[in-house]
């Protein structure tokens, strides 16, 4: 259970430090187009707060209601906030990239052992660690991973695959 639950905080938290190194390391010479670059990881904010946004609401939907799956769902907006945060912190009011002192702090900021590092993955652990349970026991109710899969697909809409 532990490996899992860790293997999910690295997956959320190596999203969210290629999202400060993508942002980090631009600059002119790197990206010509800043607000290409600007747009992208605004939508890709978007897809993540839309995307988790509809995880809690099907948490809330379902009867009873599944409270270990929103509870895993907002410990990810709480760290995506806290991402986005330090991004904005970061942009400069010219729309220029930030200097380089700015760029070595928003690299540094997720980096494994840094405080912001430690304090997100203590927050998704905290917010999943039930809900990893509970998908742990519905795998091995069907036998195995791949028979879990095969079920979610048949579940799955066709819109979705």
């Amino acid at each position: 259970m532990k490996r899992s639950l860790f293997t999910l905080s690295t997956m959320v938290l190596v999203w969210a430090t290629a999202l400060v190194l993508l942002t980090a390391c631009t600059s002119p010479a790197a990206i010509s187009d800043q607000t290409a670059l600007n747009t992208f990881l605004t939508q890709l904010n978007n897809t993540a707060t839309t995307d988790l946004a509809g995880v809690q609401a099907v948490a809330l939907a379902e009867f009873p209601v599944n409270n270990d799956l929103y509870s895993c769902a907002a410990s990810a907006v709480t760290v995506q906030t806290a991402i986005v945060k330090v991004m904005t912190a970061a942009q400069t009011k010219s729309g220029a990239p930030p200097g380089p002192v700015t760029v070595a702090a928003l690299t540094l900021a997720f980096v494994p052992g840094s405080d912001q590092y430690n304090w997100a993955l203590k927050t998704i652990n905290t917010g999943c660690a039930n809900e990893l349970i509970d998908v742990q026991g519905q795998i091995a109710s069907l036998g195995s991973p791949m028979a879990a899969l095969a079920a979610v697909l048949k579940l799955a809409p066709a819109a979705a695959l």
